[in-house]
């Protein structure tokens, strides 16, 4: 898989996590959520070598901001 197709895995496991009431179902989409995203960041790092034109790179930022978004997502979830 490319990059970008775990990124969006990891934006349904995320949605699945706020959708879901149960404690433990919320945890298990959040840990698929981390496996997706840390699946998103070595296939990035395995592209890189890659043409441009055939690369879905996650860029530096890209790769900071959904980092931060999965922190606080899990901070808000596990106040709830």
């Amino acid at each position: 898989m490319r990059s970008d197709e775990y990124c969006r895995l990891h934006a349904a496991c995320l949605d699945m996590a706020k959708r879901s009431n149960a404690p433990n179902a919320k945890a298990r989409w959040l840990a698929m959520a981390t496996t997706s995203l840390n699946f998103a960041i070595n296939a990035a790092e395995r592209s890189r070598d890659a043409t441009e034109a055939n690369m879905a790179p996650l860029a530096k930022n890209d790769l900071a901001d959904a980092q931060e978004r999965l922190r606080k997502a899990l901070i808000k979830l596990s106040e709830k």
